[in-house]
């Protein structure tokens, strides 16, 4: 899993006093190596990326020295200024030396974001920007901050579109130069071309320049963060949110537990962010989470219907509260929701939940062995064709591929549909009389693998057996 940018608990001015100890670690920036010292505690406190390259197996931790040969000194000197006053300077020059502010700044945000800092360091850059243009020091921007931006940033980066918004304010209202422009756009791909182009046809006839910007969303007392026009990249709103009792998390949760009541700073903020779930059956599996909780069970809908959402959220949440550390029982319950799903399904099972549970569970996993039972059921007496063949196993490792070509074969030996389910130990019987997941034995793998004394080889508190979560 990628390195995301570190969530902070604190983001105030930071003095050498306030407990930093004393191990400075020392940074060597650009071609001519120059040298600048930094608490380590801060630094580390701070960037994603110096706490693995300083607390880790790396050479740097021996040497507490960072070299950053291809980097900008006066990036790394703003970002100093930034940590240690807690906040940027309004004008760079003072600390840089430079005149043109908007190039520190460009490789100032390029700079936070390789080093995995909080996303808000690179949205100061965007309100510094706006705020030193809209208090009207006019000029417009320099050609050298917009090809530079065009240069060093992704498409989707929102300082990338704020900057050639900037030019497009810059060329309409103070009469740029054809050599401003060709300095810009010299190495621009065309899709920028084409948004300058279309940024002109929609802004000219303006003559004013503040009223222009206005109309950017790129007003005095709004972050850029919160104009629509730049919700891009990492501004994008993807996040869901949902608030729980943090003392029932840490009851059901040994994942939470440890995150909410350790030493992270999810811990110091009480949240806790899963970035990488952020599809509709991800967040649907959250809810049915925070429903089990609360109530006690899943709801109804989720234990009698056998619609294809209804079952792709089947599977993402067995994922999570695997990922999560819950008890058990948990996991029971969803393999009876399932079994019982099983017994009388007269249609094939659906593809994508036989794909899904192929890409999220491991080859001794209960669920996953119940969810190749039944498509294997489906194959043989359900009538699935080619089609839904590749869609099961398109992405499958050849090992389950060849595991479940022996199951078929196996299953063309039985005269009916019954007759394979009952070999299983999931066919319908009377209510009261049927066996739930983890008495069958064709289950007891996994999780649910039990010890010659019939006890489950893991506590329903898989805390002792599992590593940290955070």
């Amino acid at each position: 899993m990628a390195a995301k940018p570190r969530q902070e608990a604190s983001d105030g001015p930071r003095l050498p006093s306030e407990s930093l100890g004393h191990d400075l670690t020392t940074v060597f920036v650009g071609e001519k190596r120059k040298k600048i010292c930094i608490h380590k505690a801060l630094i580390c406190e701070k960037s994603e990326f110096f706490e693995r390259a300083l607390n880790g197996q790396f050479e740097e931790a021996k040497s507490n020295e960072v070299y950053f040969p291809d980097d900008d000194p006066m990036a790394f000197e703003l970002l100093v200024y930034r940590l240690y006053r807690g906040k940027l300077p309004d004008d760079a020059n003072a600390i840089t030396g430079i005149s043109e502010f908007p190039v520190a700044y460009v490789h100032y945000y390029v700079l936070v974001d390789k080093l995995l800092f909080a996303p808000r360091y690179k949205t100061e850059v965007l309100n510094v920007l706006k705020t030193h243009y809209i208090r009207g020091r006019t000029g417009g921007i320099h050609m050298d901050a917009v090809a530079e931006t065009i240069k060093l940033t992704a498409s989707d980066c929102p300082l990338r579109q704020l900057v050639l918004d900037l030019a497009c304010w810059s060329f309409l209202c103070f009469a740029k130069s054809d050599e401003w422009l060709e300095t810009c756009f010299k190495d621009a791909p065309v899709s920028d071309l084409v948004a300058f182009l279309k940024s002109v046809k929609l802004m000219i006839g303006s003559k004013d320049a503040n009223k222009m910007l206005e109309r950017y969303g790129l007003v005095a007392r709004t972050s850029v963060g919160e104009v629509e026009r730049y919700q891009v990249g990492y501004l994008k709103e993807t996040e869901w949110k949902l608030s729980v009792h943090t003392d029932l998390l840490c009851k059901e949760s040994t994942f939470f537990r440890k995150a909410l009541k350790g030493s992270f700073v999810e811990a110091a903020e009480n949240v806790v962010r899963f970035p990488d779930d952020n599809g509709p059956y991800d967040i649907a599996a959250f809810e049915l989470f925070v429903s089990a909780l609360y109530i006690g069970n899943l709801p109804g809908a989720f234990t009698t219907c056998c619609d294809e959402h209804v079952m792709r959220t089947i599977v993402c949440y067995d994922a999570l509260i695997d990922r999560l550390l819950v008890g058990d029982v948990y996991k029971i319950e969803v393999l009876n929701i399932v079994l019982n799903k099983t017994r009388d399904w007269e249609v094939p099972i659906h593809a994508t939940v036989v794909a899904d549970t192929l890409a999220t569970t491991a080859d001794d996993c209960p669920f996953r062995r119940l969810i190749l039972d039944f498509a294997c059921v489906s194959y043989v007496f359900l009538k699935a064709n080619k089609n839904w063949l590749e869609i099961c196993f398109g992405n499958a490792a050849p090992g389950t591929i060849i595991g479940f070509v022996e199951e078929v074969k196996e299953g063309g030996t039985y005269g009916t549909v019954e007759d394979m389910r009952q070999s299983y130990g999931i066919y319908y019987r009377d209510y009261e009389e049927d066996e739930d997941i983890d008495d069958i034995e064709r289950y007891q793998i996994g999780f649910l693998k039990k010890d010659r004394q019939g006890n489950t080889t893991c506590g329903e508190d898989n805390e002792n057996s599992q590593e940290g979560c955070v």
